[in-house]
Order: structure tokens, then C-alpha cells, then sequence
């Protein structure tokens, strides 16, 4: 409860089985069971962090967001750029893109260089950074491309080249 004059905050803390302390007073704790091994996701002082189970804290980057989207796949954002690491902090998806946006199942709106694109979490780019716009219509999206519409489908695949004047929904 707050009544305006103070925030609250929370804090959590991380125990091993036998009862040992792992990590004190984090927030954002996310966790990894990979390989049979135990990670997890935090934040303290404004930064993110790994831990391993034995409480080992790694962090190469200065991480300010950093969110699970697959198996062994970390959303990361570092100086307003994402990309997508592994558990090691080994580069999947390189850390360039302006926005990284869930939209789909497996699938990521991405903006680069003020153009935007389609991309799964394996980081396989299904529509390059080209497009002036894409919008989602159902289970397709609409592109926007040299102010031409065109159709793409929620795979990447091409149904309509960016050649028409306009692309206007009837109905369902």
C-alpha cells in the first residue's frame, strides 16, 4: 500500500536446498533449469546479473533489462540496444536493435536503424530491417515498404509484395 509519500519496494532473497544463502536482497528473480543446472535472472542496484547455483554472480554487460523468452535464450538490453544472449552471455542475436518487441508466438518486431523487421528467438531473420512499417491484421501482417502495402504472413513468408496503394481490412 502506498499512499503517495512512500514507494514500495520488494526484495527477495535466494536459498539453496540445504538452507545456504544464495543471493540477498534482489528483485526480478527469474528461474533457469538448464542442462540440470539451476540459473537465475536478477536484478540488484539497477543492473541485471546471472547467478549459478552455487551463487557464482556473472555479468559482462551492464544489463538494464533482461527477460527469458526461450530455452536457453535471454532478452537482454544494454545503452538502449537489444539483443539475445545465452546463459554463458555468449551473443546470439547481436546487441543493436533499437526496439525488441513480442508479437506473436516465437516472434519478435524488431527496429533497426529506423526500419523495422521480423525475427524469431532462434535470432533467424525472417523479414530484414527494410520496412517503414508492419502491422499486425489477423494472422498476417500488413508491410509498409517506399510507401507501397504489402502481405506477410506470421512466418516471414511473402503473400503480397509492397507494390499496392493501400491494404484495408472487410470483415474478419
Amino acid at each position: 500500500y502506498s499512499n503517495g509519500m512512500r514507494r514500495t519496494y520488494y526484495s527477495y532473497n535466494v536459498y539453496n536446498n540445504d538452507g545456504t544463502l544464495l543471493l540477498a536482497d534482489c528483485s526480478d528473480v527469474q528461474h533457469i533449469i538448464q542442462n540440470k543446472q539451476h540459473y537465475f535472472l536478477f536484478r540488484k542496484n539497477g543492473k541485471y546479473f546471472i547467478a549459478n547455483s552455487k551463487g557464482d554472480v556473472f555479468a559482462k554487460r551492464n544489463y538494464t533489462r533482461m527477460s527469458i523468452i526461450s530455452k536457453n535464450k535471454i532478452l537482454v538490453r544494454v545503452d538502449k540496444k537489444y539483443g539475445i544472449i545465452d546463459l554463458q552471455e555468449n551473443v546470439i542475436v547481436p546487441i543493436k536493435y533499437k526496439s525488441f518487441e513480442n508479437i506473436g508466438e516465437n516472434l519478435y518486431l524488431t527496429k533497426l536503424n529506423g526500419y523495422y523487421g521480423l525475427m524469431n528467438s532462434q535470432g533467424e531473420i525472417l523479414l530484414k530491417n527494410e520496412y517503414e512499417k508492419i502491422k499486425p491484421l489477423y494472422d498476417t501482417f500488413v508491410t509498409k515498404k517506399y510507401g507501397k502495402y504489402g502481405l506477410v504472413d506470421i512466418n516471414g513468408n511473402l503473400i503480397l509484395p509492397a507494390e499496392n496503394d493501400k491494404i484495408k481490412k472487410l470483415a474478419e
